[in-house]
């Protein structure tokens, strides 16, 4: 009987975060077409990092809700479109349509996502190329501002994962390697330059100052250093910073050393299926949602108070009304 093949396939999800403005689209794009260039041998860099992933691919958030934006609103119509139409529709503010398409996008992406790691795996297990590493790359550009949002997609490779290990049996055992590593780029970029930035945008490109304030209030960084067990899901990751870039390659080149770090790093320390909760010490467990209840609170004062400060710029007679008001929400 021939001895079974070794075959190591292994994923990198990396999330590409940060407020709109920030540069993590232009990062996210250049990331991806220059490692792919790499891969088609096209590029200068090593062959260590030439060999690093033989598929990448990128979802952008963006740009699923804009395509869905537009289905809607053409079925809305009823209408067939016009090349005027398009450019009608890339040149108008944000409506209900957008909203929708904004929720819808995110149920796509993370489907696009597993059927990505499901399909890739799958061809792996099949293939016939013997004592051959395949690594796939799959770049996820979104806001991703709060930890809820990136937990979501760590679920999706823990089910991915989950979903393998049960499929296995005993003779599978040693035949296929299969790691996924997750991983968190946070692109930092001062709140006033994105701002700025988002200013010389148009149509639906443009995103309300109101709501990138709101979002820099409520962001909620990545933490490397943390015992919080709601929190260990993204200890692999690091910040750039991309307030200076003067191209769209700029912040990639500065930071590709540290990014492709974290990338195999994270590999070090592979997505596991997810523990049962009666693993997690109940106080511990108790501890932690009281603290996320809390920091909840925080943030809607912080909200409610800003809101109780325009209030009173508008009519200061109210100030004092809408004070109270605040107090009795938040009891």
């Amino acid at each position: 009987m021939a001895a079974a093949r070794v075959l190591e396939a292994s994923a990198s999800v990396v999330l590409i975060c940060g407020l709109p403005g920030s540069g993590k689209s232009t990062l996210a794009s250049s990331m991806a077409s220059r490692l792919a260039e790499q891969q088609r041998g096209h590029d200068d860099s090593s062959d260590e990092q030439r060999q690093l992933y033989s598929h990448v691919v990128l979802i952008d958030y963006d740009d699923i809700a804009n395509r869905i934006a537009v289905s809607e609103q053409l079925a809305v119509d009823s209408s067939v479109p016009t090349a005027d139409d398009e450019a009608s529709n890339s040149n108008t503010a944000f409506d209900d349509t957008d909203l929708l398409a904004w929720r819808e996008s995110r149920k796509m992406a993370l489907t696009k996502l597993e059927d990505e790691l499901t399909s890739f795996f799958e061809a792996q297990s099949e293939s016939n190329i013997s004592n051959q590493s395949n690594n796939l790359l799959v770049i996820l550009d979104d806001n991703f501002h709060l930890r809820s949002m990136r937990r979501d997609v760590y679920k999706v490779c823990q089910k991915v994962v989950a979903s393998s290990t049960e499929e296995k049996n005993e003779s599978d055992v040693g035949r296929n390697a299969m790691r996924i590593g997750f991983s968190v780029v946070l692109v930092e970029t001062p709140l006033e330059i994105c701002l700025r930035r988002n200013g010389t945008r148009q149509g639906k490109a443009y995103v309300p100052e109101g709501t990138i304030r709101n979002m820099a209030a409520s962001f909620e960084r990545p933490e490397t250093d943390t015992k919080d067990y709601m929190k260990k899901f993204e200890l692999n990751s690091i910040a750039v910073d991309a307030s200076q870039k003067t191209s769209t390659d700029d912040v990639y080149d500065a930071n590709e050393e540290r990014i492709c770090s974290c990338l195999r790093q994270s590999l070090d320390n592979p997505v596991v299926p997810p523990q049962k909760e009666v693993g997690i010490d109940p106080e511990v467990l108790q501890k932690q949602r009281e603290q996320t209840l809390s920091n909840l609170i925080h943030r809607a004062d912080r909200l409610l108070r800003t809101m109780v400060g325009a209030v009173g710029r508008a009519d200061k007679t109210m100030g004092r009304t809408a004070n109270e008001a605040r107090k009795c929400i938040l009891q």
